[in-house]
């Protein structure tokens, strides 16, 4: 019965060979079937090559945290430079757009500054100095007459914005483009958008030595050029930098700050070095990924290991996609910002920077599904750190718990070290998790290239075991 069972399915007698099947016939089947089997078997030996070769390859994921303006996509340009450099200087003619914005959006700053003060809205406690004030009609109408010819510039801005945030591009004289928050959505093709505005050529090999530049009528660096003078003045009056003092706007501090390179940047024929991606400031929202093949040869693998890097949103309304990755990240590079002492939150004026980063740390560091994570600490931007000290700038003034210690960099940066482990300490599920602390300016080349090579051999040391990498 079993037999006639076999019979019936029709799988079965389509196996079967003919039963008229000759000698030769016999033969020639086998010879197929031989050859059928070899093919199925070396691509059956070729499909579990594939996936052993995937079992061993691992990655490890990193994390960048911290607030808004922390420094983490700098952080992440400068891995870009480290380990994907070609793709990097490929890129730099794109960020020519965004540099400009940040060039404008600045001078706007210092115009909206100034007319502010003139319309008689100080917002500052002090009274105006006698060099500028308010009553003056000559230099008011002289700063008029600069604003006035600034503004195509700050029609450009308008573009700009627009033309990076996907809007139609046009030059418009209103204020509702340049009244939004600048940002670009993560997978934004932007780089793509600013290129349509670069209306010249180079040659690939060296655009900075180039001389094959042919620009087009609508190129924005026809209106930083004719505006270059008029920046420089602005930028440069002793009068206008006494307003901006007297009212605590200290352009320097910010992201993207290029007034001290406007000669350079107005040229007609300009193109991004490095340093200056490194310091463009342009927000995103949503997640940024990049993944690189880091050279594993010093920890004593003989091949790399690809890093996948997230930038997530620093800001308060962004934060809230921090979570989904906290179960599979093997690494986070928090960068708190420890120059901001005397700030205060962009989206919430009554909140210190710092006692901010101290909160977002506090909740890194007590969180159980981050127990097993290694934590790596920047403590951030302290070439503005020591020039606001040099300043005179009181770190007491804003943080009481400093006391009476030495108003110095050696002094003040211990103190932020100390305190940022010693919070790890009081909140950390993990006792025996140990906390690698780095002082850092991340738009410091040749500084955080040393330090990412001392993350990366920490971080991968630190995974071996746990990510089965050997």
């Amino acid at each position: 019965m079993a037999r006639n069972r076999a019979l019936s399915d029709p799988l079965t007698l389509a196996a079967l060979p003919p039963t008229n099947e000759t000698t030769s016939e016999r033969d020639k089947r086998l010879r197929e079937e031989a050859e059928a089997k070899r093919v199925s078997d070396a691509i059956d030996a070729q499909l579990k090559e594939e996936r052993l070769a995937q079992k061993r390859k691992k990655e490890v994921k990193v994390l960048l945290l911290g607030q808004s303006e922390s420094g983490k996509s700098t952080t992440l340009k400068q891995f870009q430079l480290m380990y994907a450099p070609n793709a990097f200087r490929d890129e730099r003619f794109a960020w020519r757009g965004v540099i400009y914005l940040n060039l404008v959006r600045s001078v706007r700053r210092i115009v909206d500054a100034v007319t502010a003060e003139f319309d008689g809205d100080p917002d500052t406690d002090e009274r105006p100095s006698s060099a500028l004030s308010v009553r003056s009609s000559e230099r008011k109408q002289y700063f008029e007459d600069l604003r006035a010819r600034l503004k195509p510039l700050l029609a450009l801005e308008n573009t700009l914005i627009a033309l990076l945030n996907g809007e139609d591009i046009g030059i418009d004289d209103s204020s509702s483009v340049a009244s939004k928050e600048m940002y670009v959505r993560s997978g934004a093709p932007w780089k793509r958008a600013v290129a349509k505005l670069r209306g010249s050529t180079t040659t690939a090999a060296s655009p900075e030595t180039s001389t094959s530049h042919v620009r087009s009528e609508d190129d924005p660096s026809n209106v930083l050029a004719a505006a270059k003078l008029d920046m420089i003045t602005l930028w440069r009056n002793p009068d206008i930098r006494d307003i901006l003092a007297r009212r605590k706007l200290r352009l320097e501090e910010s992201s993207g700050f290029f007034l001290d390179e406007i000669d350079r940047i107005a040229a007609p024929n300009y193109v991004p070095n490095e340093d200056d991606v490194l310091k463009a400031r342009l927000k995103t929202l949503g997640v940024v990924e990049h993944t690189f093949t880091i050279d594993t040869s010093q920890v004593g693998l003989n091949r790399g290991v690809d890093w996948k890097i997230y930038d997530v949103g620093g800001a308060r309304s962004q934060r809230h996609a921090w979570m989904p990755y906290f179960d599979t990240v093997n690494a986070i590079i928090f960068l708190a910002p420890i120059s901001a002492f005397d700030q205060t939150l962009a989206e919430d004026p009554t909140v210190n920077r710092v006692e901010d980063s101290l909160l977002l740390w506090r909740a890194i560091c007590s969180n159980k599904l981050l127990s097993e994570t290694s934590i790596v600490l920047f403590l951030n931007k302290t070439d503005l750190l020591q020039a606001k000290l040099g300043a005179g700038v009181q770190l007491a003034s804003y943080m009481t718990s400093y006391g009476e210690r030495p108003n110095d960099y050696a002094s003040v940066s211990k103190y932020f070290r100390n305190k940022f482990l010693a919070m790890h300490k009081s909140f950390s599920p993990n006792q025996n998790r140990e906390i690698y602390v780095h002082l850092t300016s991340v738009i410091d080349r040749e500084g955080t290239r040393s330090i990412i090579l001392n993350v990366r051999d920490i971080l991968l040391r630190s995974n071996l075991k746990s990510s089965q990498l050997v």
